[in-house]
């Protein structure tokens, strides 16, 4: 349903970047219909939550029809920069904030609450669990009035504290932290004392400056990879990602960026810094395949994957068969009065040979490069096709409409069996026969090679 109409004092210039009004350096793009959708839902959304990620009147992108039919009637454009700070992986991690900022203000009501002797009994049913006996994520142990439990709210301490717990390959804090997907969802909290004693032990462990240098790139590589995973999502509407080719790109960027690979990257632990910075993303395995996809984008994948594609594979069908049928009418070849040991090969467009050999022996690469692939059956199929093929009919209105063969694509093998049936004077006998249908149809062509006899 389209928004009512706005008034706003605040114009826009649509030929400049619809979100920041800048005409900075950086290249416009022209978003497609889906970044549309995704972005003007994502900007309702953030406006709504009250947490823009920029200042921005929103008033001022709705003409009337609603922001995203706005978008579209104006084919607005905008900054990539400015489009990733609507982006949904943003949107995730302030819905989240928000969401533990309202459980904490209800935690803290009720730790506010004033206890009577009337509702003590009350008390085991008003308070959350896990306020009942907290203790410390670190140690185990519970709080005490030297040292209060400070519970973790930022994102920041929840990523330091999984790159330390890497560092030191602690493998009981690492089963920890593997509960959850970050120490905010899991209310972690934690003694000062025990968080700073993780620091300084991962800070003690030595670090040559080859090593910092390393851990730069692969962050920046890092950095680049998310940026990726991003602008799919947004710009090409791609949902879902294969493990194994994410960590390619990574590998391939860590060598151009000078890091040395001596093993396979570990895409576990790739897989798990990813989900660290999209809070909404899951992976999935099937086989020997890990897939990554968004949990709202679940449902969208099923329905592709429930649709039927026959609609597609008949259409791709249709532009192979027009790409040969292209190749083989510019492909011209007259009989030269002899034949040589190439002249099957050099007779039919290669695009027609590989077709026959993969309808006969198999698409598989091995079949392919054997020596058997172009074998009689191939040559013999591919050059029936070409000898047979017309541009269009003629006496579209016959019963049984006479094919005639054009004098530019004689191949040698009907060339070859229609000067053999003339040779045994015998031509029209063995025309009348009962032999195979594709043999007829073979001699049915001979008074079209008359030309070459006579």
């Amino acid at each position: 349903m389209a928004s009512p109409p706005t008034t706003h004092a605040q114009t826009t210039d649509w030929s400049k970047c619809a979100l920041c009004q800048d005409d900075g350096g950086e290249k416009l793009t022209s978003p497609t219909a889906a970044s549309y959708k995704s972005i003007a839902g994502n900007i309702s959304q953030f406006s709504e939550l009250n947490c823009m990620p920029v200042q921005l009147d929103i008033s001022r992108l709705n003409n009337g029809n609603g922001i995203e039919a706005t978008f579209q009637e104006q084919n607005v454009k905008w900054h990539k920069s400015c489009s990733l700070k609507f982006s949904s992986s943003k949107l995730d991690r302030v819905k989240n904030r928000k969401q533990k900022s309202v459980e904490s203000d209800n935690r803290a009501n009720t730790s506010k609450r004033i206890f009577t002797r009337s509702s003590a009994g009350e008390a085991d049913t008003h308070m959350p669990v896990d306020s009942l006996h907290p203790a410390c994520f670190f140690c185990s142990k519970p709080e005490t009035k030297a040292d209060k439990l400070h519970e973790v709210s930022t994102f920041q301490v929840d990523f330091r504290v999984r790159k330390c717990a890497q560092q030191l390959q602690d493998e009981n804090l690492l089963a920890k932290l593997s509960a959850g997907p970050d120490l905010i969802a899991l209310e972690a909290k934690y003694h000062a004392a025990c968080l700073a004693t993780l620091y300084n032990r991962a800070a003690r462990i030595p670090q040559d400056p080859d090593t910092s240098s390393e851990q730069m790139c692969r962050g920046v590589a890092l950095a680049e990879l998310i940026s990726y995973i991003e602008e799919k999502r947004q710009d090409e509407d791609v949902m879902v990602f294969k493990l194994a080719d994410l960590t390619k790109l990574y590998s391939k960027r860590l060598e151009q960026l000078g890091v040395t690979v001596s093993s396979r990257v570990n895409s576990t632990h790739l897989k798990d810094r990813i989900v660290l910075h999209f809070p909404g993303m899951k992976a999935f395995r099937e086989g020997r395949d890990v897939f990554m996809a968004y949990e709202d984008d679940i449902g969208a994948v099923l329905r592709q994957g429930y649709q039927t594609d026959r609609d597609e594979q008949s259409v791709m069908m249709s532009r192979i068969a027009n790409m040969i049928r292209h190749d083989m009418f510019a492909r011209n070849t007259t009989f030269s009065g002899s034949f040589d040991h190439a002249s099957q090969v050099e007779s039919v467009p290669q695009s027609l040979l590989s077709l026959a050999s993969m309808l006969i022996n198999g698409s598989n690469i091995e079949d392919q490069t054997s020596n058997r692939c172009l074998g009689q059956p191939v040559l013999t199929i591919a050059q029936l096709i070409m000898s047979n093929c017309i541009k269009r009919r003629r006496n579209k209105c016959a019963e049984e409409p006479r094919v005639y063969h054009s004098k530019d694509r004689e191949t040698p093998l009907p060339v070859y069996l229609g000067l053999k049936a003339h040779g045994t004077d015998q031509g029209e006998e063995v025309g009348r026969q009962p032999l195979h249908s594709w043999f007829i149809s073979l001699l049915r062509s001979y008074h079209g090679y008359n030309h070459i006899i006579g």
